[in-house]
């Protein structure tokens, strides 16, 4: 079997977390509209942020959350400049998980359900008093990962929240949430276009990630998010090949990356770029394109049950590699 699908070794990959990333890009429009709501007395109690995975939509909260709980601080939320000030009382109190008036749901990893037990213990946290603001905030991320019981068990609370809670649920859109859960909020669908994509993840990249300036990046935004994207372009400037980037080296280290972390995303990666590999097959006219077809479609269904399943990944990605050496013979 050829080098690049020998299982190599990484660096830990170095991404800011929504909850720590103390500069909001591209959501201005979003945040002035909400902000402008709660000023008039609007804001609903219950909004649900539905968008690609990976487009800003928990950064966005934090940092709309934080503008209400750190307002009359001394250390408040800089509207002006759409950035957290690392110095307020309330993003120290949110990041130890010890304010008093805010609560998160969200699940230990991309694809981990969210357990009833977090749900029960949103209720406890909705029957306490407020402290200083008078209201809560609720927010929960991977509203996609609730199994049936924890939804159903939250289902009360979105249905009648008191006047003062306000919910904050973030979804990714590609996959369902239950319709008693959506009919219970307002909706906002969040979607920027391919050059605001970009304008994003290059300010995000200029800002925080200097070490990538010079690194060849394939801009591919048109199906990608920019916080995907930089996922991507970290695990591969991490990895030990960086220099070979060929699509089927990239292929393989999404794939043993999975198997590390069973990240869902990551799949995600390598199913993208296993429809490149056969794109590009598809466009040379050198093979028999019916042999291909069937193999694409093959490799991506093992992918699909491996997704809902649970599947163990270890003889199906053997079998996906040799599948795809033979197609470059």
């Amino acid at each position: 079997m050829f080098e690049f699908f020998k299982q190599m070794k990484e660096k830990i990959v170095d991404i800011i977390e929504p909850i720590n990333q103390l500069t909001l890009y591209g959501y201005k429009k979003y945040f002035d509209l909400l902000k402008n709501l709660f000023n008039k007395n609007k804001l609903p109690n219950c909004i649900l942020l539905s968008g690609q995975k990976g487009i800003g939509k928990s950064t966005f909260a934090y940092h709309f959350v934080n503008s209400l709980l750190s307002k009359d601080e001394k250390y408040e939320y800089l509207l002006n400049e759409y950035k957290i000030n690392d110095n307020n009382y309330s993003y120290n109190q949110i990041i130890n998980e010890t304010h008093f008036n805010f609560f998160r749901i969200s699940s230990s990893s991309s694809n981990a359900q969210i357990k009833i037990e977090q749900a029960r213990n949103l209720i406890k946290f909705l029957n306490k008093t407020t402290y200083k603001q008078n209201f809560k905030i609720v927010l929960i991320e991977d509203i996609e990962n609730f199994n049936i019981n924890a939804s159903n068990a939250i289902l009360k609370s979105l249905e009648e929240p008191s006047s003062n809670t306000f919910f904050f649920l973030i979804h990714n859109n590609s996959y369902k949430i239950l319709e008693t859960i959506m009919s219970r909020c307002m909706i906002f669908k969040i979607h920027f276009s391919e050059n605001e994509k970009k304008k994003i993840f290059d300010d995000i990249i200029n800002n925080h990630y200097p070490d990538l300036l010079n690194m060849e990046i394939d801009h591919n935004l048109y199906f990608n998010s920019p916080g995907s994207l930089l996922h991507q372009t970290l695990l591969i400037e991490n990895s030990n090949f960086k220099n070979n980037k060929s699509i089927l080296s990239l292929i393989s280290l999404f794939l043993d990356k999975f198997s590390e972390t069973k990240n869902v995303q990551i799949l995600n990666y390598a199913s993208f770029y296993i429809e490149k590999f056969y794109t590009d097959i598809f466009n040379s006219n050198t093979k028999i394109l019916s042999i291909s077809l069937n193999n694409y479609n093959r490799i991506l269904n093992q992918i699909n049950l491996i997704k809902k399943l649970n599947l163990n990944e270890k003889n199906s990605f053997i079998w996906i590699k040799d599948i795809l050496q033979n197609e470059t013979r």
